[in-house]
């Protein structure tokens, strides 16, 4: 097997782990920037992706269309320790719907959750305002999807069963730009803006939040918080509501639920070391 793998300019941790997956299958490889693409990597039998960058890579885009198995390497759900240990490796998909989750692995999830230390989770707890944790541009264009839209429209419908203060808080990559759409909303709705808080490894507290696809909703939820998924690419969907109501504002799921959701969301959480040994490949 020859595996081609589409490198974007990233930090080095990810890179290892695109190669080390040559390293643990004991395979030829062939890689390109995400930029370009060449006849060498269209032959290869499976692709590693790096980075979620689909719009503006050929590479990414063949890959993805080709019907051959295809790995995404991103950044880790939970990884808030420097140096960062974990990468996120995602199967056939950039997000929750497009990328297939394994079983769960209760186990890894203890210990994973035992060497990020945390503590208090899977419990409800209260909370002021409504937050909604913007995407990159990334998701939404390869969903084919307007941000713009489904903001304003979400805003006008928590609007209608709440009275709660409601926060927009813009993804650190890509802040969401203020065209004419997104003023109205601001204006119209009166709604406030936050920043990417990343000086906590916990969320701050809120009523509830609500994403499009955005990973934030796995630690928002973690530590307590009711969920709406605005997507089935939400990576909590599976166990949180998608309808915007007041019932669903404030929804937990059982703990039950959870333990087993993040057992299944930790076997997509990989070291370097785990990927060479070929671990990473048994799920």
């Amino acid at each position: 097997m020859k595996l081609g793998i589409a490198m974007s300019e990233c930090s080095p941790i990810y890179q290892e782990a695109a190669y080390s997956f040559a390293t643990g299958l004991n395979c030829d490889f062939h890689s390109v920037p995400e930029h370009s693409i060449n006849e060498q990597f269209k032959e290869c039998d499976a692709f590693i992706l790096v980075g979620n960058d689909y719009k503006n890579s050929p590479s990414k885009k063949f890959a993805y269309n080709s019907g051959k198995p295809v790995i995404v390497i991103n950044g880790s759900f939970f990884e808030g320790k420097n140096p960062k240990k974990y990468v996120r490796v995602n199967l056939n998909g950039f997000v929750n719907n497009m990328c297939e989750l394994p079983s769960p692995d209760y186990k890894r999830w203890d210990s994973l959750a035992q060497y990020h230390g945390y503590k208090d989770i899977f419990k409800k707890r209260e909370g002021k305002g409504i937050l909604i944790a913007l995407n990159a541009k990334t998701s939404p264009a390869l969903l084919k999807f307007s941000m713009e839209d489904w903001l304003y429209d979400t805003v006008k419908q928590l609007k209608e069963v709440t009275d709660q203060p409601i926060y927009i808080r813009h993804h650190r990559k890509k802040k969401q730009g203020y065209s004419k759409k997104f003023n109205q909303m601001r204006h119209e709705f009166k709604v406030k803006e936050e920043s990417d808080d990343r000086t906590s490894d916990v969320p701050k507290k809120y009523a509830a939040s609500l994403v499009f696809t955005t990973t934030y909703s796995v630690k928002s939820l973690m530590y307590g918080t009711p969920h709406i998924s605005g997507h089935p690419g939400d990576f909590v969907s599976n166990i949180v509501k998608s309808d915007i109501s007041e019932e669903s504002l404030n929804f937990y799921p059982n703990e039950d639920d959870l333990y087993e959701h993040y057992g299944r969301l930790s076997r997509l959480e990989w070291s370097i070391e785990e990927i060479k040994s070929g671990e990473c490949w048994n799920t």
